[in-house]
């Protein structure tokens, strides 16, 4: 399986519809990371990361933030933007696409991959309450909300741009559902097994 899917250019995905019809670009699930240097969106186009993540080298954290808000669409994950069909499919209502910036995260890595710059931005198909993308949720993810956060690594899940009772209703959701016994637990082993193999890439 490749490790890597390179978008050269958002520009691709505005200019791979007929004229007047809306451009959505979809990874192929279980393609891996997705890299770019830059990554530009244009109104009315979409990217469908699946179940992939996704790291972007130089366009602020700001604009890809902006996409990932799009995409999120009140939780149906189909908006324009960056979205996630796997998302949008989950029953349970426990996935979601996280969105942090590396000034923040501080890694030295993201799947493998070097993040020198420390302004990287990486969004990750994950849990909902999985602040810092490392695949699980759990204490850390709760020392990570901020009441006066703004954005997902300080605990907005729902990107409406605050830290309050939704969001914490979100976070605990996914623990609650995380912890059920068998057999409501067993649609959660594709995900899980997906974002255990994040945390060794990572590590």
């Amino acid at each position: 399986m490749k490790t890597k899917y390179i978008l050269l250019s958002a520009l691709l995905i505005a200019m791979a519809a007929p004229r007047g019809l809306a451009a959505v670009v979809t990874v192929s699930p279980n393609h891996g990371l997705v890299v770019t240097n830059t990554l530009n969106i244009s109104p009315g186009n979409a990217l469908d990361l699946t179940n992939n993540p996704l790291l972007v080298f130089t366009t602020p954290f700001a604009t890809i933030y902006g996409h990932v808000v799009s995409g999120y669409n009140a939780g149906a994950w189909d908006g324009d933007g960056i979205r996630s069909s796997f998302a949008a499919a989950d029953p349970l209502l426990i996935a979601a696409l996280g969105c942090i910036s590396n000034a923040d995260a501080g890694y030295a890595s993201f799947h493998g991959t070097a993040t020198p710059n420390g302004t990287e931005t990486f969004v990750q198909y994950t849990y909902y309450g999985d602040a810092n993308l490392d695949g699980v949720v759990d204490a850390t993810d709760y020392g990570l909300m901020l009441p006066s956060g703004t954005n997902w690594y300080e605990g907005d899940f729902n990107y409406d741009g605050a830290v309050n009772a939704a969001d914490y209703a979100l976070i605990d959701n996914t623990v609650a559902v995380l912890a059920a016994p068998e057999p409501a637990s067993l649609g959660l082993l594709g995900l899980g097994a997906l974002l255990l193999a994040a945390r060794r890439r990572r590590a």
